[in-house]
C-alpha cells in the first residue's frame, strides 16, 4: 500500500483490508501488515481487488474511495508480486452547515462529497483519484470531512440514480489543495 507520492503506508492506526472478488462472486479478504504489504491468496481466474479501511476516522487522514477495480488474472500455481495499491490521504478539510429554506439547522442530514462529476469527462480520471464520501450533520447542522487535493461537488440529501441525460443535483463546487480548510 502506497500514498500517491510513493511513500509506503505503515501503521495506519486502523486495520486496512485488501478485498478481492472474482467473476463468480467468490470473495477473499486479508489484512495489510504493519509494513504496508499484503499477500492475497487467490484461486485461478480473474479478480477485482482494492483496499478497504474499517475505521477511516482512526487512520490519520487515510480515506476509503469507490472501488477502483484493480484487476488481475491468475493462473494455477502462479505468484504475482509488485501489485501496489494507492491509498488516498486527506490533507484538506471541507466543512459547512446544512440549513432548510427558513435558515434553520438540519440535523442528521447526509452530505455527499464527490469528485467523480468533475473527473468523469476528463483525461485526468484515474481510479486512484476517484472518491465519494458521505458524512452526517450534527445537531447544529454542521459537517466536516477530510479530503485529498481536488475539486468536489458537495450536496445534501440522498443522491438519486441518474441516467446519462440527467443533470447532477444542485450542489456547491469546492476546490481544495495543500492543506486548505
Amino acid at each position: 500500500l502506497k500514498l500517491a507520492n510513493g511513500t509506503v503506508v505503515t501503521n495506519p492506526g486502523s486495520e486496512i483490508d485488501i478485498e478481492a472478488v472474482d467473476e463468480l462472486g467468490n470473495f477473499v479478504s486479508v489484512a495489510a501488515a504493519a509494513d504496508g504489504t499484503y499477500s492475497l491468496p487467490l484461486a485461478a481466474g480473474t479478480w477485482q481487488y482494492d483496499y478497504v479501511i474499517a475505521s477511516p476516522e482512526l487512520t490519520n487522514g487515510l480515506l476509503n474511495r469507490p472501488a477502483a477495480e484493480a484487476s488481475i488474472t491468475i493462473a494455477a500455481n502462479q505468484t504475482v508480486t509488485g501489485k501496489n495499491l494507492t491509498v488516498i490521504q486527506g490533507k484538506n478539510t471541507i466543512s459547512g452547515k446544512v440549513t432548510d429554506a427558513n435558515g434553520a439547522a438540519v440535523k442528521s442530514a447526509t452530505v455527499h462529497i464527490d469528485n467523480r462529476p468533475t473527473l468523469e469527462n476528463s483525461a485526468a480520471t484515474k481510479d486512484a483519484q476517484l472518491m465519494s464520501i458521505s458524512v452526517e450533520t450534527d445537531a447544529s447542522g454542521n459537517y466536516t470531512a477530510e479530503v485529498p487535493d481536488g475539486t468536489f461537488l458537495v450536496t445534501a440529501g440522498d443522491m438519486p440514480k441518474l441516467s446519462a441525460s440527467q443533470l447532477e443535483p444542485n450542489g456547491k463546487s469546492v476546490t481544495v489543495k495543500g492543506g486548505t480548510n
